[in-house]
């Protein structure tokens, strides 16, 4: 039970670390400040910390937007239920409804998404994949996307 425990205990102070490291790299700081401050080896560790945290932080944030996607799927149906008689007798209004009701799981299940990044995406990259070096430049197809200004 012990080597359990100091296990425990390291997880949590690892992750309590991460944490800190993510917060101080979105307040701007450096890999390199940031492995100073909250005592790691050095840039490399600091950044892979974040990556870590974020990537934990993400995987979590899926779990509940999968959750709450479900939720909304099965009030969905439970919609296209309720006025599937009216639309099978042709009602205008319930068909309007029905492809309303259509059109918003297309977009919760992101059926309908554009091909687009959202502005501020660099910044984003900036901070997830920045280089060791505090750079916040990142190249598009380091990350796996294409610069689409050579288009």
């Amino acid at each position: 039970m012990p080597n359990k425990e100091l296990a425990s205990g390291r997880r949590i102070q690892a992750a309590q670390r991460e944490l800190e490291a993510i917060q101080l790299r979105l307040a701007g700081a450096t890999f390199a400040q940031i492995a100073e401050k909250v005592g790691y080896r050095g840039p490399q560790g600091a950044q892979a910390a974040v990556k870590r945290g974020l990537a934990r932080i993400r995987g979590k944030a899926e779990e509940a937007a999968e959750v709450l996607r479900g939720v909304e799927d099965s009030r969905y149906d439970r919609i296209l239920r309720a006025i599937d008689p009216q639309v099978r007798q042709g009602h205008l209004g319930a068909i309007d409804r029905a492809l309303r009701v259509s059109k918003a799981r297309r977009e919760l299940l992101g059926l309908d998404m554009s091909q687009e990044l959202p502005s501020g995406v660099q910044i984003v990259l900036g901070i997830v994949y920045g280089r060791a070096d505090g750079s916040q430049e990142v190249a598009p197809e380091s990350v796996g996307l294409r610069d689409e200004r050579e288009e």
